[in-house]
């Protein structure tokens, strides 16, 4: 084998690693979501928040949470934001006079919740207990708030 050979084979595999290795933080750094929302249909004088309540203290996965829940809203619902037909409502339930929203969504822990108003006043809720289980899964998440968005506004149960 010749120096010649020697280095070009050399740097087709350091130019083969490098792709794999390109190509995988790739894929795990920005998956690419792929579920489309239904569109949000709201009567006029109907708005949909998206509570993200947390405390004090913020673990990483509560800062996920965060965060997939923004990117999901961003992506799938950015008209309705710019509309303020869909609000996302960032809470510290640990902040003075917050604390209501313990008793109004019945929360446990840091949570995602939706609620559907009309005139300002609830017609429904819904808390999504599910985020913790999917927060390592940005796809399955942001399906799973998509799904509740949808049924939440088509099927307005009552709280």
């Amino acid at each position: 084998m010749t120096v010649r050979n020697w280095f070009f084979g050399v740097a087709s595999l350091l130019i083969v690693a490098t792709a794999l290795l390109l190509a995988s933080q790739h894929v795990h750094s920005s998956p690419g979501i792929f579920y489309k929302p239904a569109p949000l249909e709201l009567k006029d004088n109907q708005v949909l928040n998206v509570y993200y309540f947390h405390g004090n203290v913020r673990c990483s996965t509560c800062k996920r949470i965060e965060k997939y829940t923004t990117q999901a809203l961003q992506q799938g619902y950015l008209k309705p934001l710019g509309q303020h037909t869909l609000q996302l409502k960032t809470v510290n339930v640990e902040a003075e006079g917050n604390g209501h929203y313990v008793k109004d969504f019945q929360l446990m822990t840091r949570s995602v919740v939706l609620e559907l108003t009309e005139d300002g006043k609830t017609l429904s809720w819904q808390r999504l207990d599910r985020v913790w289980q999917l927060v390592n899964d940005e796809q399955k998440f942001t399906n799973y708030l998509y799904k509740e968005i949808e049924r939440i506004t088509q099927d307005k149960p009552s709280v």
